[in-house]
C-alpha cells in the first residue's frame, strides 16, 4: 500500500492487489478501518480460511526488513532476499490465523465480514482478542 495518494484507488495485476490510500500514514489507514464489519462475497471466503487482515500481506519497514504488517514485532529478514521470505512457512503461518481460531471471534456470528488488527490485541498472543473491537458476541 502506498499512502499519501491523490485519491483512494487499487490496481491488481495476477495475484497482487497495489492499494493506494489518501491517508497519510499506514497507520492513518488502519484505524480508519476499525471495528467495521464489511459486506463482500471476497471478503467473506477469504475469512473462511484465511486471516483478513494479513493474508497475503507484504510489508517493508523503513529498515528494509521484511514484516507481514508495519506494527508487529516480528521481521523475517531483508527486502533483498523478499522472494524466499514470502515463500516459506515460517512467513505465511499468520496467513492462515482464520477467525475460528482467535478468543471471541471464533464466536462472533460476524467474524467472516471482519477486518480485524492482528498488531495490536489484548495481550500478546496471536490468538487474542482484538484491541480495536468493540463488538461483543455474548451479548
Amino acid at each position: 500500500m502506498f499512502t499519501g495518494a491523490k485519491k483512494n484507488k487499487s490496481i491488481r495485476k495476477k495475484q497482487t492487489k497495489i492499494l493506494f490510500s489518501k491517508e497519510k500514514s499506514f497507520s492513518d489507514f488502519c484505524y480508519s478501518h476499525k471495528s467495521k464489519f464489511i459486506l463482500d462475497e471476497q471478503l467473506y471466503f477469504e475469512g473462511l480460511k484465511y486471516n483478513t487482515c494479513l493474508n497475503k500481506k507484504v510489508t517493508i519497514d523503513s529498515n528494509g526488513k521484511v514484516k507481514n504488517c508495519l506494527f508487529m514485532p516480528e521481521t523475517y529478514g531483508d527486502y533483498i532476499d523478499i522472494n524466499l521470505i514470502i515463500n516459506s512457512k515460517k512467513f505465511q503461518k499468520i496467513w492462515r490465523l482464520s477467525k475460528d481460531r482467535i478468543d471471541i471471534c471464533k464466536d462472533c456470528e460476524k467474524r467472516y465480514m471482519c477486518v480485524d488488527c492482528r498488531a495490536f490485541r489484548e495481550n500478546k498472543q496471536l490468538d487474542s482478542k482484538p484491541n480495536n473491537c468493540n463488538y461483543d458476541p455474548y451479548i
